[in-house]
């Protein structure tokens, strides 16, 4: 595990660091919109329901990861991820139009 992961404190000498607020922040609104959700009593809508929000969040997390990362590799496998979680939603948003008919 790389130094620092799953760590919630910082070294004294360390610098604000705005893509972790960023990323918290994305982070923060997925879960409490996903607590907040009303449920519809119907497990498959209520799955694609948050499906859909998680893998819109992965998108927001993976952007703010894009936009402030630095190693090559890593942002070669955040813009695959972002290409992948797009084709989400709209899989989702297809399952729950035919749920309403």
């Amino acid at each position: 595990m790389p130094a620092g992961h799953g760590s919630t404190t910082k070294p004294s000498n360390s610098s604000p660091d705005m893509s972790g607020m960023d990323m918290r922040k994305s982070m923060g609104g997925m879960i409490d919109a996903i607590k907040s959700m009303p449920m519809s009593d119907n497990p498959d809508v209520d799955f694609a329901v948050m499906m859909r929000a998680d893998h819109q969040d992965a998108i927001d997390m993976a952007q703010v990861a894009l936009n402030t990362g630095k190693d090559p590799a890593m942002r070669n496998a955040v813009k695959k991820i972002i290409a992948a979680q797009k084709k989400e939603p709209a899989e989702f948003d297809r399952r729950l139009a035919r749920h309403e008919q």
